[in-house]
Formats: structure tokens, C-alpha cells, sequence
């Protein structure tokens, strides 16, 4: 078993990278309200849009925030551990 230290995240690739991962969560998160909204009273597609843009914007702000806390502090107490094998 390897033990293997987190000490600091890339900022920009790793917020892109999970901003990715919102948008594409806002984006079946405002199909699905779009679907339901359709049989309940008429959200259309501006659901989907806000979803992905907000989804996006909302996960690399969060994202690099993050980031810059944790290289901050992982300086400090020297970063996570986790085993693998």
C-alpha cells in the first residue's frame, strides 16, 4: 500500500474541470424542470440555459475558492493522505 499526499490543486484546471461537472448537472437538472414544468404551467428552455450557464459559473467560483483555501492551508498542516493499494 502507497500512501500518496495531496498538497496543493491546480486552480484553473482543476475549477474547469469540475465546472464541467456542474454545467453538465445543471443541464439534466433543467431538463428535468423543464419536463415537470411543462405538465405544471410552461418553464421553457430558458431553464436548461440557466442551469448549465449558472451551473458552470457557480462550480469554477466555488471550484478555484476552494482551491486557493486548501493550497493555503495544506502548506500549512501538510495536505490529505490517502492509502492506495
Amino acid at each position: 500500500m502507497a500512501n500518496v499526499t495531496v498538497k496543493r490543486f491546480d486552480v484553473i484546471p482543476t475549477s474547469l474541470t469540475i465546472a464541467t461537472v456542474t454545467a453538465i448537472l445543471g443541464l439534466i437538472q433543467g431538463l428535468v424542470v423543464m419536463i415537470l414544468g411543462a405538465t405544471i404551467g410552461g418553464i421553457g428552455i430558458m431553464t436548461v440555459i440557466i442551469g448549465v450557464i449558472g451551473g458552470f459559473i457557480i462550480g469554477f467560483i466555488g471550484t478555484a475558492i476552494f482551491c486557493i483555501i486548501y493550497n493555503l492551508v495544506a502548506d500549512k498542516t501538510g495536505g490529505v493522505r490517502f492509502k492506495s493499494e
